[in-house]
């Protein structure tokens, strides 16, 4: 996909570096992450992308961050697999009345 193609960045938070070690503090925002996020064997994931600014901006922050779409799936797809989970059929002789 060339440049002109992407979609526009959501961005779900900002990092800073950690001065004298190779590390980036970040901090993401629970609810862009949580509306993007899909299932993958079970397990809620979002996936990310961290990358460094040109210049830090007003609060000292180095980095941006932003979610990462998953190929081939759409959103759409993606919301609904985290609003309504799989349900799987009960193993006989669960104790259950019905």
């Amino acid at each position: 996909m060339s440049n002109q193609e992407q979609k526009p960045r959501i961005y779900c938070g900002n990092g800073k570096k950690v001065e004298g070690y190779d590390l980036v503090n970040v901090s993401l925002e629970l609810e862009k992450l949580t509306t993007n996020s899909y299932e993958y064997k079970g397990k809620k994931r979002v996936n990310v992308t961290v990358g460094s600014r040109k210049e830090p901006n007003e609060y000292g922050q180095t980095h941006n961050v932003w979610i990462r779409e998953i190929p081939n799936q759409n959103n759409s797809n993606n919301n609904q697999q985290t609003s309504a989970p799989k349900s799987e059929p009960l193993p006989q002789g669960t104790g259950l009345p019905f």
